[in-house]
């Protein structure tokens, strides 16, 4: 199975960074991503098509600056897939899989999902 995170990517952020806005940009990311699945969802649910579009951009945007291509991907199909509540549990099911790469190689365990 492919790693949630691209450690290429991902090292090669962190290096840019530094550590100390390394480290926010990753909380951020944790935080912001939680959040933007929860209202994509409540989009989805209310049949937000513009609303599912525009959360979407957002996370594959995220999603390819820390080196999460898989979610990033999923973030793209979303636009043109007929069930996206299919996509939307895959991309949560991703974020989780990316939150425990994260705590098993970065964080040491600092984030629940």
């Amino acid at each position: 199975m492919i790693s949630a995170i691209d450690s290429q990517t991902f090292n090669s952020v962190r290096h840019a960074l530094g550590d100390e806005a390394f480290e926010k940009f990753v909380n951020s990311f944790h935080k912001e991503t939680a959040q933007l699945l929860q209202q994509l969802r409540k989009a989805a649910s209310q049949n937000d098509t513009q609303r599912v579009s525009i959360i979407s951009s957002k996370i594959k945007a995220a999603s390819q600056q820390l080196g999460a291509a898989r979610l990033m991907y999923l973030a793209c199909q979303l636009n043109a897939m007929t069930t996206v509540q299919t996509v939307i549990q895959s991309m949560q099911q991703e974020y989780y899989s990316i939150v425990s790469w994260l705590n098993e190689h970065y964080l040491g365990g600092e984030c629940t999902a």
